[in-house]
């Protein structure tokens, strides 16, 4: 895809165009850079004997209303909706404050990645908002992240890159679809920035469905938790059509084709 839109968008020649992959994914296809799980349920205290749900918090700038669908989650698994005992770990986002922050729930576990620079909060260009984190990653957070969506048995998410790299260990994932407990018009709906052009290319593969309601998002993590072939050969589709390879030597070819240049 970022081929063809290179060509099409960019006007650039086919051949001077080299498909590497992402070096970001590498890490993912080096199996000792991962904890085991029990390690990983330890760092987070998590109760290993349960299956473990990511839901990926976003921040207040993108959609303000995450904070209904984690306080609704966790009242059906304290119901006894699911078939499974289930926790959940909300990851927030290492950059954007989100109203979820402080919630006090049964079944979550709360977790902000990244190494935070400064108590400092800053000015966002990207999005205009202020009072945001200043991070980076460091190797500790990107095994973290490794570790996170390869034990998570579903990752929830909203239009995230999350979404690659759920796939990129084969891990079921749900798209939130919705505006927890409010009814927005379309423009003010999160559902909207679906059908942006990039983010296309993930759901018309089918790989991750699209969550519309409380009851949708607890109906679909409960068909990936009883059956795990389910969307298997869409994130497999998934992986090809926007991952190249996921298999650990994105940044050599990056390399390669840089030195080819030099050379």
């Amino acid at each position: 895809f970022n081929k063809r839109e290179a060509i099409d968008i960019g006007d650039y020649p086919e051949s001077g165009i080299v498909v590497t992959g992402f070096p970001q994914f590498d890490a993912y296809a080096h199996p000792e850079l991962f904890s085991t799980r029990d390690e990983f349920f330890a760092r987070i205290k998590a109760d290993s004997t349960k299956r473990l749900i990511c839901i990926a918090v976003p921040g207040d700038w993108k959609t303000p209303y995450t904070r209904d669908i984690m306080v609704e989650l966790d009242r059906r698994i304290e119901a006894g909706n699911f078939p499974v005992p289930l926790q959940v770990l909300a990851r927030f986002h290492p950059k954007y404050p989100d109203a979820a922050e402080g919630l006090q729930l049964k079944h979550f576990i709360f977790n902000r990645p990244g190494t935070h620079l400064s108590d400092t909060k800053e000015f966002a260009i990207d999005v205009g908002v202020s009072g945001t984190f200043a991070w980076t990653f460091t190797n500790a957070d990107i095994r973290h992240l490794a570790d996170t969506m390869k034990y998570s048995d579903i990752v929830i998410n909203t239009e995230s890159t999350l979404t690659l790299d759920a796939s990129a260990n084969d891990t079921p994932v749900v798209l939130i679809g919705f505006d927890g407990n409010a009814t927005l018009p379309y423009w003010d709906s999160v559902a909207r920035i679906y059908e942006r052009e990039h983010y296309t290319h993930v759901t018309d593969t089918g790989a991750a469905p699209l969550a519309k309601s409380h009851d949708e998002l607890e109906a679909m993590i409960k068909t990936f938790l009883t059956n795990p072939e389910y969307k298997r050969a869409e994130r497999e589709v998934l992986k090809r059509n926007m991952l190249f390879k996921v298999d650990g030597q994105a940044a050599r070819r990056v390399s390669g084709a840089i030195l080819g240049l030099l050379a």
